[in-house]
């Protein structure tokens, strides 16, 4: 009888177990992959397919897609995927690139850390989750028997530019940080924490109109005599836009440095 009340007790108390994602709100990371929007390349001058990944995995898009093909992870800013990010997508597809974007607001609780005025604070551990979806998407890209890990970069626009100078692994033959001149308002998270082995493209203004005038630069001063690899700057004169992607020689210089290194 006591066996048999014990055994009860215990089943009744496993139904009512409160499940991972309840306590701990990291664990639906993978909503930000599964919601993650897909830029892939077509014909030459054909516009590239847009979809989010359970279309793309649905309808089977990958099936067509050849052995090799480079990635390009790309961190959407603090306000969610916008016309700017699918444009530098579009134009990374220009270049043979599959962009994948994870979509950090389709978790569960995710708020703005900072809103369009650049008012910060409203999430603090938006830049954790950022490298947490960095880390998701690099398991989730080794599943996939048509990627070649030896061809991946990782981009970011302004928060995500953030998370992928943060980010501290290798995985990735170069980082685009755009948006952003490696100066931050959190201390944690300001300065370049990329392996100095890996390629940098920085792709800012100098006196970007969203950041206040102290973080003024670009993320030069990180690179300048410390750098093994190979970095450049793009920072055009007198220009203040918090974003520079529809600038023809923005578009030109992203495709020949995504290039260059996954050859």
């Amino acid at each position: 009888m006591l066996k048999w009340f014990k055994a009860v007790c215990l089943t009744a108390a496993m139904m009512y177990v409160i499940p991972a994602s309840a306590v701990d709100p990291t664990f639906d990371v993978e909503r930000s992959w599964s919601g993650a929007l897909v830029v892939m390349p077509t014909l030459p001058g054909v516009d590239p397919v847009i979809a989010r990944m359970t279309d793309a995995i649905n309808y089977n898009y990958f099936a067509a897609v050849k052995r090799g093909t480079p990635v390009a992870i790309y961190l959407h800013g603090s306000t969610g995927i916008e016309k700017g990010h699918i444009h530098d997508m579009k134009v990374l597809a220009q270049g043979g690139f599959i962009s994948i974007a994870p979509d950090s607001f389709k978790r569960k609780g995710r708020k703005m850390q900072c809103d369009l005025n650049m008012n910060c604070g409203g999430f603090p551990d938006a830049h954790k989750w950022r490298i947490e979806e960095i880390r998701y998407s690099l398991v989730m890209l080794r599943t996939q028997p048509w990627v070649d890990t030896n061809r991946l970069i990782l981009m970011g626009h302004s928060e995500g530019a953030i998370a992928a100078g943060n980010w501290r692994g290798t995985e990735f033959r170069a980082v685009i940080l755009h948006g952003w001149m490696c100066r931050n308002y959190d201390e944690q998270t300001s300065g370049l924490k990329t392996p100095s082995t890996v390629p940098v493209l920085n792709i800012t203004s100098s006196k970007d109109e969203k950041w206040p005038s102290r973080y003024w630069g670009t993320c030069e001063r990180d690179l300048k005599g410390k750098w093994q690899a190979h970095w450049e700057v793009i920072s055009p004169a007198g220009v203040t836009d918090h974003y520079l992607g529809a600038r023809p020689e923005v578009e030109q210089k992203l495709i020949e440095f995504a290039r260059r290194f996954t050859q």
